[in-house]
């Protein structure tokens, strides 16, 4: 039997970069409509006002590597979507991988944007 080569569509990096294209399209427009979406970005801004200097008591904690990054997110944006943006590219990041990673080991296209996109409902 002859060996078909691969596809260069259906790769790894291929598939991978498609995938990260499609997340950033569905993540990235909506960052900053909408005010704050939940009460639970209140106690985020609260420790990045913080953290750019604003007066500020009865912090809640949480761990420093996330607030380190939001906090040099909002100080380049100023605005909600610099709140959101370091969980929306580690978001793009995440089902970059999966897909990646799901091909590698042996998927099918078809099975690794599935994977994809489940990282990505999730």
């Amino acid at each position: 039997m002859v060996d078909r080569p691969a596809r260069s569509w259906s790769s790894a990096p291929a598939l991978a970069a498609v995938a990260a294209v499609v997340a950033a399209i569905v993540l990235l427009p909506g960052l900053g409509e909408h005010g704050f979406w939940s009460d639970a970005e209140l106690p985020v801004l609260d420790r990045v006002l913080a953290a750019l200097g604003a007066g500020m008591s009865d912090l809640v904690r949480s761990p420093w590597l996330p607030d380190v990054v939001r906090t040099r997110s909002y100080a380049l944006l100023e605005s909600e979507a610099g709140l959101r943006l370091p969980h929306a590219l580690a978001t793009i990041a995440l089902v970059t991988m999966t897909v990646g990673m799901a091909r590698n080991r042996g998927a099918s296209p078809a099975a690794s944007l599935l994977a994809g996109g489940f990282a990505l409902a999730f």
